[in-house]
C-alpha cells in the first residue's frame, strides 16, 4: 500500500528541499559518507551499486590516510609519558638453543601491513557486520 496523497506531497517537499540545499558532489559525498558510517544505513539503499562502490573506497582512503597520524600521536603521547623517567637501553634477547639452531626458519611477528591494506581489511569487516 502506498503512501497517502499528503503525506506523499510532503515528501516530495521534503526532497525538493533537500536537493537544493545539498547540490555539491561535496556535501552528497559528506552525507553518504555519514550515512555509511551510521550501521543502520550503511548499505546505502537508496543508492546505486556503483557510488555505494566509490563511497567505500573513498572510506578506506580517509581511514588509510589517519593512520600515520593516529601512529604519531601514539608516539608522542607515549615519550611524553617517558620525559620525567630516565631511558633505559633495551636488554638484549635471550636465546634460546632451539631459535639458535633454527635462526630465522620460523618467524613469530607478522609482516607489517601498509595502512592503506589495514584500512580496506576493516572495512570490508564493517561492510559484512550484522547491526541490528
Amino acid at each position: 500500500m502506498g503512501d497517502k496523497p499528503i503525506v506523499r506531497d510532503i515528501k516530495q517537499a521534503i526532497s525538493q528541499d533537500l536537493q537544493k540545499r545539498y547540490s555539491t558532489v561535496e556535501e552528497k559525498n559528506t552525507l553518504h559518507t555519514a550515512s555509511v558510517l551510521d550501521p543502520r544505513f550503511k548499505s546505502l539503499p537508496f543508492l546505486t551499486t556503483e557510488d555505494i562502490s566509490d563511497i567505500y573506497s573513498r572510506l578506506v582512503v580517509e581511514a588509510a590516510s589517519l593512520q600515520p597520524t593516529i601512529r604519531q600521536e601514539e608516539t608522542s603521547s607515549a615519550s611524553g609519558e617517558m620525559d620525567g623517567q630516565e631511558l633505559e637501553e633495551p636488554k638484549p634477547k635471550i636465546r634460546s638453543g632451539l631459535a639458535d639452531l633454527l635462526g630465522e626458519t620460523f618467524s613469530t611477528t607478522a609482516p607489517q601491513r601498509s595502512p592503506f591494506t589495514q584500512a580496506e581489511d576493516e572495512v570490508k569487516r564493517y561492510q559484512v557486520l550484522h547491526c541490528h
